[in-house]
């Protein structure tokens, strides 16, 4: 029932690409226990009610975590034009199911014209009976309508809450180290839309068979009479049979489709995560499409590609044969019930008992009843993949909650002397292995440093720490109160959009500095690109890895920021290059201190203190080859 939703997804990036991050702070304690809390209350989604260490316990129920996972809109601004178009939708199905009501009611009078042939009484319930099924129809365009319009409303407050959750505190960083909550962009693409239209379609047809349900239940009971039969010497009576009737044949119904049915669930949850990961290869084959070509890596991919095909396929047939069992079953419910009440009825019929109307009240009414209560049976596959999406999306709101919540193993606290500062620092892998054991460090205002080392030693790791993104480890990091820092890693993130966004990014950019914007792209041998900073492109697939790397350059310069971080920034440029944009920054950024991570030597002379990262018995340790003050 709900729209259908194309949505471009970004894929997950590799494991050893950092995110640029430009970022203008206050480190203080008062602020970073001000971040903690911000991180506990997002962690609740409703802004600070509930103790969060409840919240972080996943449920088991499947309703209460449907609740926890959609609970955010419901207690939002949005929930009062939300539950007006609930109401509404109730409303109309309400009126829809007393229009059956009076259609049944109507459809007797009709037949029992037709036996009596009484012609007047034939044209008015026609007349009426076309009345009742256009106004039924009205109702029906009105609530599809209302449910199209919830619908949309819905997955639009879900999608972009997730996704700020997903884009706060660097969780979508942090979740690349957990294996649990894989394709988040699937998820918050597909998952949330599926989760809308299945909850109003599922819920929709609930309402409809409850009402039916209870309100043709005293039409079966008082037209289908007493059903009596002898026991020894007894007489018992069972009034309202066919209402018994309907209700045991839906009892049985339920609990045979409970057993055919129940495997879809499962099917569907590893249906939707097969499928994930065949798009996401795809995509990285097409990202990553020069270099495949380049080592002719295509037989090799392609083959991945067939295996996660083959994944995805033996798995359809598995849903195929669970779906053609649940069909048939499904089919036999639905048919039988049009055929057993009119055999339950007929000797009353013929004995003269009961008029042609009431056996087609009779009829229709235990026909619908029986529909009505066997929608619980049709409804299970859509149950199925209702559930598994509720799984996936609850699985993925957790990792949220345990990212959010989480508290690095580096304390953040505030510089006295302007300095940078690690002190009693242990820098570990994920798993906690230990990559570079107990060290000290401190970096002044003013120095000019370069990190060296030796491939795998912890150089880019130590970036990251000293970034605030790497969590794993311990130690104390003093930073500035007031710090304007700037990151930049060896592959440089450019946004899909203009020239001139990606040079502010992610800051707004502005008009009016074109004359500075291309006198700051030739002093990095960029000048060609001058001309271009207004046009629309994926610039990442256009610059080569050097012109992204400069491009990046010229972002530093453009910004001015207090401190430089550069990991392996200007390794795709050419030694002569390299000098061109180190001097620049010299001659353009007098008061930024800039430290530098690489492994040229000719590096050197750009920096008046230089430390290695080297490998001796106890591990990895940090050693000046340069001091330049300590």
């Amino acid at each position: 029932m709900g729209f259908n939703w194309y949505n471009q997804k970004r894929p997950q990036q590799a494991f050893d690409r950092t995110i640029e991050i430009v970022y203008w702070e206050k480190r203080s304690l008062d602020r970073n226990s001000q971040m903690k809390q911000d991180r506990l209350r997002n962690a609740t989604g409703n802004g600070g009610n509930g103790d969060p260490r409840i919240e972080s316990k996943p449920p088991r129920w499947i309703g209460l975590k449907f609740w926890r996972i959609v609970r955010p809109y419901w207690t939002s601004k949005e929930r009062w034009l939300a539950l007006t178009l609930l109401a509404a939708i109730i409303g109309f199905v309400v009126v829809q199911v007393y229009i059956s009501v009076m259609l049944n009611e109507t459809s007797g009078r009709f037949f029992d014209a037709l036996q009596n042939r009484n012609s007047t009484v034939f044209y008015q319930t026609i007349s009426f009976t076309i009345f009742l099924l256009l106004f039924q129809l009205a109702c029906q365009v009105l609530q599809t309508f209302c449910s199209q319009l919830l619908d949309a409303r819905w997955r639009r407050w879900l999608t972009d809450h997730y996704t700020n959750r997903w884009l706060t505190h660097r969780a979508f960083y942090e979740l690349r180290f957990r294996g649990r909550a894989d394709n988040p962009d699937q998820r918050i693409a597909e998952d949330f839309q599926l989760l809308t239209a299945k909850t109003i379609n599922l819920g929709v047809g609930f309402i409809n068979m409850a009402l039916t349900v209870v309100t043709f239940a005293s039409v079966l009971w008082n037209i289908s009479g007493t059903f009596s039969f002898s026991l020894g010497n007894m007489q018992v009576p069972i009034p309202g049979y066919m209402f018994w009737a309907a209700l045991l044949y839906w009892l049985v119904g339920m609990f045979l489709g409970h057993a055919v049915g129940n495997p879809l669930i499962r099917l569907n949850h590893r249906q939707q995560g097969l499928e994930a990961n065949f798009r996401f290869g795809l995509i990285r084959v097409r990202e990553g499409a020069e270099g495949i070509a380049l080592y002719g890596g295509e037989a090799q991919e392609r083959s991945r590609s067939r295996q996660n095909l083959q994944a995805v396929y033996s798995n359809s047939l598995k849903l195929i044969y669970s779906n053609a069992k649940l069909q048939v079953f499904q089919n036999f419910i639905v048919d039988t019930p049009d055929i057993l009440p009119f055999l339950a009825m007929a000797p009353r019929f013929f004995s003269g008992a009961m008029q042609l109307g009431d056996l087609m009240r009779i009829g229709n009414g235990f026909s619908l009843i029986s529909h009505a209560l066997s929608w619980l049976v049709n409804s299970y596959g859509g149950f199925a993949e209702w559930h598994a999406t509720v799984d996936r999306l609850i699985e993925f709101s957790n990792e949220l909650d345990q990212v959010n919540t989480s508290v690095s193993g580096f304390e953040m606290e505030d510089s006295a002397d302007g300095s940078i500062r690690l002190e009693q620092a242990i820098v570990a892998l994920p798993d906690g292995n230990p990559l570079i054991p107990s060290f000290n460090l401190r970096l002044r205002s003013g120095q000019s440093v370069l990190i060296k080392g030796i491939s795998g030693s912890g150089k880019s790791t130590l970036f990251r720490v000293l970034a605030g993104l790497w969590p794993f480890g311990r130690g104390c990091l003093y930073r500035p109160e007031l710090q304007q820092s700037l990151f930049l890693p060896q592959q440089p993130y450019i946004p899909i959009g203009t020239l001139r966004d990606a040079l502010y990014f992610p800051s707004q950019s502005r008009l009016d500095e074109d004359i500075d914007l291309r006198a700051v792209l030739s002093k990095v041998g960029l000048e060609h690109l001058g001309d271009r900073l207004n046009d629309q492109a994926h610039w990442e697939q256009i610059l080569s890895p050097g012109e992204q790397q400069r491009l990046a350059i010229a972002k530093a310069i453009l910004l001015k920021p207090e401190w430089l971080f550069l990991d392996e920034a200007t390794s795709a440029i050419d030694e002569e290059q390299e000098a061109l944009v180190y001097k620049a920054m010299a001659r353009l950024l007098p008061d930024t201190t800039i430290i530098s991570i690489g492994h040229r030597q000719t590096l050197e002379q750009f920096h008046n203190r230089v430390i290695l990262l080297e490998q001796n018995q106890s591990g990895i340790e940090l050693a000046d080859v340069i001091p330049g003050g300590s």
